[in-house]
């Protein structure tokens, strides 16, 4: 009996053997099967794994340029040394950054009106410099949001949703007022 368990034990130690040899052999063909296929896709990803670190960097530095170089014109700003062309390289690079040091000279709003029309601005800062207008509704929903909170803060919380209801769909806000409107002032 011990030798018929020994050949069992034996037979199935071969069959699990033979059973990775055939894996490895369905691998193989597998692999020279398709190894293009499988060699572009690894390629693929690590061009584009090098490509998103590549643009980052590029990205980061272009920020860090653009906060040096408007942190050097804000310390110039009412010097007689201030650097015109350093104001024009701040604006190709970084038009958001060039309406705040616009903002920052102090210069009359028509000007940085006129300055900013053509620049590609956020749109919440393009709202923020038309907000001197007579017909703009940003400060006075701002305005609401404030309101709102202070009395979700009250646990005011039906007069609050009335005045968050105030504020158009189209606004800019709606999305923080939406928020606001779930919160039970807690």
């Amino acid at each position: 009996m011990a030798l018929k368990d020994d050949l069992n034990s034996i037979k199935k130690e071969l069959s699990t053997q033979e059973q990775m040899i055939e894996g490895f052999i369905r691998g193989e063909k597998f692999f020279k099967k398709y190894k293009y296929i499988i060699l572009t896709f690894v390629i693929a990803i690590f061009v584009y794994i090098l490509y998103q670190y590549i643009s980052d960097s590029i990205r980061q530095r272009n920020i860090k340029n653009s906060n040096e170089l408007y942190i050097s014109l804000l310390k110039q700003i009412n010097t007689p040394q201030y650097d015109f062309k350093m104001e024009e390289s701040l604006k190709e690079d970084n038009p958001n950054l060039y309406v705040f040091l616009l903002l920052a000279r102090q210069l009359e709003h028509n000007k940085i009106l006129e300055e900013s029309k053509n620049l590609n601005l956020d749109p919440l800062l393009r709202e923020l410099i038309n907000s001197n207008e007579k017909d703009s509704k940003f400060l006075s929903d701002y305005n609401k949001i404030l309101e709102a909170y202070a009395l979700l803060k009250q646990n005011k919380i039906e007069e609050a949703k009335i005045l968050l209801n105030q504020i158009p769909n189209i606004s800019e806000l709606r999305q923080i007022a939406d928020n606001l409107k779930h919160y039970q002032g807690r």
